[in-house]
């Protein structure tokens, strides 16, 4: 999978749901502070999550 597959969030490929409310938590917390999800928060992500587990932001 694309990491900028889709320009909405997009999660696939988690088999424990737990997980993927976190990173939607995570996610939907940057947007409510008005941020961005930089490449350095991404790369914390990805050292959690595989990227190939979770879709873009864009």
């Amino acid at each position: 999978m694309s990491v900028h597959e889709s320009t909405s969030l997009v999660f696939t490929g988690f088999d424990d749901r737990a997980t993927n409310l976190v990173i939607i938590a995570f996610i939907s917390q940057v947007i409510r502070l008005g941020g961005q999800v930089t490449d350095i928060e991404i790369s914390y992500m990805s050292q959690q999550y595989p990227v190939s587990s979770f879709g873009a932001i864009s």
